[in-house]
């Protein structure tokens, strides 16, 4: 998650230097924040080194814009535009299809965090996507990426917007 509630010089200069009201007004920035969101989607899915095997963490993968405590409209993205999972993927006794996964987190997302600012989120909802990431699990030899390939591009995006990275993984 990208919280970027300090980006008021950058926001005066992606608006040409136009008088900036109140938040909701920004809609310049707000499409720039979404196009953001799917590229790092993609990215992170690209630079991933997991294998599909049910697709279902695949299908968790997604991005959304929130705005002063509110679901930006239209910006919620997923990896892919159908569903690839055809079997739920059998985690801690419970069925998961990747794609309600990452509409649940969406869903279920604190919108208040985002209450006077704005905050671009990217998440592998999967629940097990955290244990692959962290290599925590028996078995695993070695840590995978899901989302960690992106760090890079999160800085950048960080620095030239003058946000603030917290990482949200699985649930």
């Amino acid at each position: 998650m990208i919280d970027f509630s300090k980006v008021k010089a950058r926001v005066k200069e992606l608006t040409q230097g136009n008088k900036v009201g109140v938040i909701g007004e920004n809609t310049k920035i707000y499409q720039d924040l979404i196009a953001e969101g799917r590229r790092l989607v993609e990215k992170a899915y690209e630079e991933k080194n997991f294998i599909n095997r049910t697709y279902n963490l695949a299908d968790s993968y997604g991005s959304c814009l929130f705005v002063d405590g509110k679901e930006y409209p239209n910006s919620r993205y997923y990896l892919h535009n159908l569903k690839q999972a055809r079997t739920p993927y059998k985690y801690a006794g419970e069925e998961v299809y990747g794609r309600e996964a990452v509409a649940r987190f969406f869903d279920n997302f604190d919108k208040a965090q985002s209450k006077g600012r704005i905050m671009l989120v990217v998440v592998a909802a999967a629940p097990y996507a955290r244990v692959l990431e962290d290599g925590i699990s028996y078995g695993l030899r070695h840590n995978y990426k899901v989302l960690a390939g992106i760090n890079t591009k999160l800085e950048e995006l960080k620095r030239f917007y003058g946000g603030d990275v917290r990482t949200m993984i699985g649930q």
